[in-house]
C-alpha cells in the first residue's frame, strides 16, 4: 500500500491546525499560538483515540492486510 500521509482523512485538519499555529508564532502573537498549539494537540489526540478505537474493533487480518 502506497498511501502518503496526505491521502489520510485527518490530515487536513492538522495540516490547518499546525500552520494556525505556525502562522502565530510568525507574528510573535505567542498567547495565540500557544493556544492554536494546545488546540492541535488537542484534535491530534482525538483523531488518534478514534483510531485506536478504530483498530480494537476492527478484525486483525484487516490491519495486516493494509501494511
Amino acid at each position: 500500500m502506497s498511501e502518503k500521509l496526505q491521502d489520510y482523512p485527518f490530515y487536513p485538519v492538522i495540516q490547518d491546525a499546525m500552520t494556525a499555529s505556525a502562522e502565530a508564532f510568525y507574528t510573535h502573537k505567542n498567547r495565540l499560538a500557544l493556544r492554536k498549539a494546545l488546540q492541535a494537540a488537542i484534535e491530534l489526540n482525538q483523531l488518534i483515540e478514534e483510531l485506536n478505537d478504530l483498530k480494537a474493533n476492527t478484525p486483525p487480518e484487516v490491519w495486516a492486510a493494509m501494511e
